[in-house]
């Protein structure tokens, strides 16, 4: 059974990480805090072995996941933490490790989130795999998710979410990037965890 989106409009639903190229695709304006522009900013694709809606509980065990867990889950981590505190548990993890991304940090920092103590993980070195929701940001993750939730009822969305560090520029052009990704996950997530986060704190 597949997962009404939480957003109007249709949602790709197949679990197949090429999907996004198809036309099911749902577009989300996002308006950046450094930006003065609106445009096209997302698509959603979910996927799920669970029957949900958004008329019932949200998830308390959330899990980010990317391919190197050093720039884009463990920003929607830090993010999500942010915004709701201890209400939920929230993690991220990688395909594979590597260190925290410096502009990462810095981006982060600019909104007071302090990622310099960040651990790399991976699917297979999480403290605690009890999920009950994976967002993944890239096709890599996505497919990975899909298989490390084949045998156990868990909701997987994919939120196709760009690599900033593949940006070519000065510093401050490609510290814009980062900011861009930064602030589209907090947008979405906001979006997402909306019922949870009223009156919560929010990132501005």
């Amino acid at each position: 059974m597949s997962k009404p989106s939480i957003w109007d409009g249709e949602v790709c639903t197949t679990t197949d990480p090429a999907c996004c190229k198809g036309d099911l695709l749902e577009k989300s304006t996002s308006i950046g805090k450094h930006r003065g522009d609106s445009s096209p900013s997302f698509v959603l694709c979910t996927s799920t072995s669970d029957k949900m809606n958004k008329n019932k509980l949200l998830p308390n065990a959330v899990l980010f996941a990317c391919n190197q867990n050093a720039i884009r889950s463990p920003m929607a981590e830090a993010i999500l933490k942010h915004i709701l505190g201890d209400k939920i548990y929230v993690d991220s993890c990688g395909i594979v490790t590597a260190e925290i991304d410096p502009f990462v940090l810095a981006a982060m920092k600019e909104i007071n989130i302090d990622l310099s103590g960040h651990k790399a993980k991976s699917f297979g070195s999480l403290d605690d795999s009890s999920f009950n929701l994976i967002v993944a940001l890239t096709p890599e993750s996505h497919q990975r998710a899909n298989e490390f939730t084949r045998a156990i009822s868990v909701t997987v969305e994919y939120w196709p979410t760009p690599d900033p560090s593949n940006t070519i520029g000065n510093r401050e052009h490609k510290l814009e990037a980062y900011r861009r990704v930064r602030d589209d996950l907090a947008k979405q997530i906001e979006q997402r965890f909306e019922t949870l986060s009223k009156p919560a704190k929010h990132v501005k």
